[in-house]
C-alpha cells in the first residue's frame, strides 16, 4: 500500500529558520551521527561481529545467536553501519563493504589506537616514534593511489625520446614511482629505504608482475650511494617532512648530482591549499605532531628556496587535485 503524499502548506507565510540556523543543527546531528558510527563500528570490532562478517555473510538471526544478542538491538547497530558504508546488505543477509576488507594490520581500527597517545603529545610527555609512523605509512601508501597516478601527467614522461630510469628515495611500498612505471612498460626503477621497508615493497613488486624492472637500495638517503648521472626523474615523496630542515641542502645536492643533464627532480607532500582536504590535512598533522614533536609540515617556498640553491632550475608546483586532496608536487630540473 502506497503512502498518500499530497499534504500541502495551508498558508504561505513562511516560519523557516535562517540558512545559518539549518547549518548548524545540520554540523550538530553531522558530529553526533559520526560518534555513533564510530562507536557502532568498534563495538562490531570488539565483540568479533566484524570479523564473523569477514568470513562470510550472515543473516540478522545467526548473528544473534552466536552472539547472544538482542536482535532489535542488533538490528540498529547493524543498519547504523549498513548506512554508514562499513557493512552491505543483500536481502536478509549482512556483509562487510569491500572499503573494510582494505584495513591492514596497521589500521584495524580506521586509526583509532593512534589516538591514545595524543594527551602526552599535547601535554608535551610523548616521544618521537618515526619507526612506527614509517611502518603504519607503508603499510597504508595504497591511500595515496589517486594522487599518484596524477604525477606521470605532470613529468610528461610520454615524451621523452627514452624511457627513464627512476629513483624512488624513502620509496615506502613504491607507490609513487610505481604509478610512473605503468605508464611507461621499458622503464627502469630503483627504490632507495630501508631493509624492513624494502621487503615490504618487493612484495609488492611481484605482485604486480614488475620485479624484472625493479632494483633496490638499502639504506638512508643521506648516507646512500648513488653514482653521479645516473637517473633521469627522482621522486621523493612524502619523506621530508620527517626530516630535520638542517638535512636538506646536503641531500638536494646529493640528489641534483645524481640526476642526468635534462633530469627532473619530483617533490610530493603535504600542503595545504586544497579545500576539499581541510579536514584531511588536518589531521594528519595531528597524527604527525605525535611522532615528530619537533618538526613541522613543509613550506613549498622554502623548498623553492632550498632547490634553487642547490642548483636546480626552475622548481615548479601544482596542487594534485584527487583525493584525499592534500598532495602538491614540486618539480625542478637539472639542466
Amino acid at each position: 500500500e502506497s503512502l498518500d503524499t499530497n499534504l500541502h502548506f495551508k498558508t504561505h507565510e513562511d516560519p523557516s529558520m535562517s540558512e545559518a540556523q539549518v547549518n548548524t543543527l545540520k554540523l550538530y546531528r553531522d558530529m553526533a551521527n559520526q560518534c555513533a558510527v564510530q562507536e557502532a563500528f568498534h563495538l562490531a570490532r570488539r565483540s568479533g561481529i566484524l570479523d564473523a562478517l569477514v568470513e562470510s555473510q550472515k543473516t540478522l538471526g545467526e548473528l544473534a545467536e552466536a552472539f547472544t544478542a538482542q536482535p532489535n538491538v542488533l538490528e540498529c547497530i547493524l543498519d547504523v553501519l549498513v548506512t554508514s558504508n562499513v557493512l552491505e546488505k543483500y536481502g536478509d543477509y549482512y556483509a562487510v563493504s569491500q572499503m573494510v576488507r582494505l584495513l591492514t594490520q596497521h589500521d584495524h581500527d580506521f586509526g583509532q589506537t593512534r589516538w591514545h597517545e595524543l594527551d602526552e603529545a599535547l601535554s608535551g610527555k610523548s616521544k618521537s616514534q618515526p619507526d612506527e609512523f614509517r611502518q603504519r605509512r607503508v603499510a597504508t601508501q595504497w591511500l595515496e593511489t589517486p594522487s599518484a597516478m596524477l604525477v606521470p601527467r605532470y613529468l610528461g614522461t610520454s615524451t621523452d625520446d627514452k624511457s627513464p630510469r627512476i629513483l624512488d628515495v624513502c620509496s615506502g611500498s613504491g607507490v609513487w614511482s610505481l604509478a610512473l612505471a605503468h605508464t611507461d612498460p621499458e622503464c627502469q626503477v630503483t627504490l632507495l629505504d630501508l631493509p624492513d621497508t624494502l621487503e615490504a615493497a618487493k612484495n609488492t613488486v611481484d605482485q604486480i608482475g614488475l620485479g624484472e624492472r625493479v632494483s633496490y637500495i638499502q639504506g638512508d638517503p643521506q648516507t646512500a650511494e648513488l653514482a653521479p648521472r645516473s637517473y633521469d626523474i627522482i621522486i621523493m615523496a612524502n619523506a621530508l617532512r620527517t626530516m630535520d630542515i638542517t638535512q636538506w641542502p646536503s641531500l638536494f645536492s646529493k640528489l641534483f648530482d645524481a640526476l642526468d643533464e635534462g633530469g627532473r627532480f619530483a617533490l610530493v607532500d603535504i600542503f595545504e591549499g586544497q579545500e576539499q582536504g581541510d579536514l584531511s590535512r588536518a589531521v594528519m598533522k595531528m597524527d604527525f605532531v605525535q611522532h615528530y614533536p619537533e618538526l613541522e609540515f613543509c613550506d613549498p617556498r622554502q623548498i623553492q628556496r632550498f632547490l634553487s640553491d642547490a642548483g636546480f632550475d626552475n622548481p615548479l608546483y601544482a596542487h594534485l587535485d584527487a583525493a584525499p586532496y592534500v598532495y602538491g608536487l614540486l618539480v625542478a630540473w637539472r639542466q
